[in-house]
């Protein structure tokens, strides 16, 4: 059984309501300095995944036992190929000292070699430390091909991380053709929250803490609204760090809010007649009757005793999808699902992957086309396979 980490991880809230993350030694308390440093370079968001990367790496580190200054990439990569590991000992035969309850993923791998990586070109760069790591780190180079317009894509090179696991294409998994029935189904979807959580995954592809993190001045819900940043209903994805349930969108700016008090930029996402049903229903049937609760502006709150009318956090949308699969019985639902079926559908329908990362607030093509661009079913395919069956002697 692993032992316990000697380091752990300290979240610091702000008056601002940003929260930063802090490494510290377990016993004395004390900050890592090296990490510390590290860590300040970096958002909110990416300090709390390095954080935690980093907490279990120092705790490994300090096992073997190892230094900074002697560490190698060999060590290194030992560390990454641990994380995968099921038993105990992993394949140095020392126990991982973590609250692990199970190997990482391939991309929680990729996040804890970014984080090592960082950390250690840090070090060398403030303190001249370790430079035969350094040169190891930095020995790599990969191509990549960023699109900047309608079939047009540049060249660029930039640093291989010999850390990083293998990238294995993500396969995601497809909701079925009856989905909507099957959730609209009595009993299902037990609240008009609910509905409209269902709803505005499904029509919009909203991400959990995009959809979570609305407040009722993003909603643009008619047509021709003043913003004049859409002439459709519409809603503004914006990135807030003071929300009170602390969801945050992903790649989202802050929001953009002039004189006349309209919140504009962000990332604008059309809204459906159904998703503005939905929202309607919510408002008369369960928001009206909590509004006195709820001491926030976010748009979906909690409905159940105990939390009543607070704003509803991701891991509380989680639940109410993850429950609605299973009275369903779809198995294990989750809000990113919506996501994937929606990603899949409009790139099946337009045949545009500039487009729809565009209209779901993805950074680039490239997820798109890696993720979603070999689950369609092309016309060209379609005809292939119709001229092939048609040939079957069996048929």
């Amino acid at each position: 059984m692993a032992s316990k980490s000697k380091y752990r991880v300290q979240a610091v809230n702000h008056p601002s309501g940003e929260q930063t993350y802090l490494v510290v030694e377990r016993i004395s308390g004390e900050v890592d300095k090296r990490a510390d440093r590290f860590l300040r370079s970096k958002t909110s968001g990416t300090q709390r995944t390095y954080s935690y990367r980093l907490a279990e790496y120092l705790s490994w580190r300090d096992a073997q036992p190892l230094s900074d200054d002697t560490v190698t990439l060999q060590d290194l990569e030992r560390f990454i190929t641990s994380l995968a590991e099921t038993t105990p000992g992993g394949p140095t035969g020392v126990a991982v000292p973590s609250a692990r309850k199970k190997p990482l993923s391939v991309s929680a791998q990729g996040s804890a070699a970014t984080a090592i990586r960082g950390y250690y070109l840090s070090v060398y760069d403030h303190e001249k430390v370790n430079a035969p790591l350094r040169e190891a780190l930095l020995a790599g180079q990969i191509t990549r091909y960023d699109p900047v317009g309608s079939g047009e894509k540049v060249k660029r090179v930039v640093p291989k991380n010999p850390l990083a696991p293998r990238q294995v294409r993500k396969k995601p998994r497809l909701l079925p053709d009856n989905l909507w029935d099957r959730l609209a189904a009595d009993g299902v979807l037990q609240t008009a929250r609910d509905r409209m959580i269902v709803t505005w995954l499904f029509d919009a592809g909203l991400r959990n803490g995009e959809l979570c993190g609305l407040r009722f001045a993003d909603l643009h819900l008619r047509a021709n609204h003043p913003c004049m940043q859409s002439k459709h209903p519409h809603v503004h994805v914006v990135k807030r760090l003071d929300n009170p349930n602390r969801a945050k969108a992903k790649t989202s700016g802050p929001p953009e809010i002039g004189e006349d008090g309209i919140v504009r930029g962000g990332t604008i996402r059309r809204v459906s007649p159904e998703m503005l049903s939905t929202y309607w229903e919510y408002l008369t049937e369960d928001y009206h009757r909590v509004r006195a609760l709820a001491d926030h502006d976010m748009v979906l709150v909690v409905l159940e005793d105990g939390h009543l009318g607070d704003a509803l956090t991701t891991k509380g949308l989680r639940d109410v999808v993850k429950a609605a699969g299973k009275r369903a019985d779809l198995g294990l639902l989750r809000p990113h699902a919506f996501r994937h079926r929606w990603a899949t559908d409009m790139l099946r329908s337009t045949g545009n992957s500039k487009m729809v990362a565009e209209a779901g607030g993805w950074g680039s093509t490239q997820t798109i086309e890696d993720t979603y661009a070999h689950l369609v079913d092309t016309p060209e395919l379609e005809a292939a396979l119709d001229r092939v069956w048609r040939k079957n002697p069996l048929a």
